[in-house]
């Protein structure tokens, strides 16, 4: 476990974390790859400190790199949850459904969505739903990179 100062300042402590959530992974033949990275060396965990913020620990397995620590909006707890393949606690409930716009980033649909807000091409609020390969239909003639 690990202490890191934020941007303000605040010191979190991992070993007191009132929850925590690893990144999903994806075998891709040779290597496990983050779903919250991209890649197999970097890595995120998502943290909830004691006092209800939220924050990312990047780690590497690059020699020399140092882990560091990073607070996160709600909103961005919610789709990182989410883009990991994890259930939303009752304090991001608000999020379900989730929030396309909150990262650039490959998108998951997680299995019975029935509804997903995001931005269309004209970059107003939009809403896909429908059955899953509806949704997905919907995002990709977007420009969303919906993967399975």
């Amino acid at each position: 476990m690990a202490r890191f100062k934020l941007d303000d300042g605040a010191i979190v402590d991992t070993a007191r974390a009132a929850r925590s959530w690893d990144e999903a992974s994806e075998w891709d033949g040779r290597n496990h790859i983050s779903k919250a990275t991209g890649d197999q060396f970097t890595h995120e965990t998502l943290y909830k400190s004691a006092k209800g913020r939220y924050y990312i620990v990047h780690s590497s397995q690059w020699q020399g790199s140092r882990d560091h620590a990073e607070e996160i909006s709600l909103r961005d707890a919610a789709a990182w949850l989410l883009q990991n393949e994890h259930e939303l606690p009752e304090d991001l409930a608000e999020f379900e459904g989730f929030d396309l716009r909150a990262h650039d980033m490959p998108v998951n649909l997680p299995e019975g969505a029935q509804r997903v807000a995001y931005l269309d091409n004209d970059d107003k609020e939009a809403i896909a739903s429908g059955s899953r390969e509806e949704i997905a239909r919907q995002l990709t003639q977007t420009g969303y990179k919906v993967v399975d």
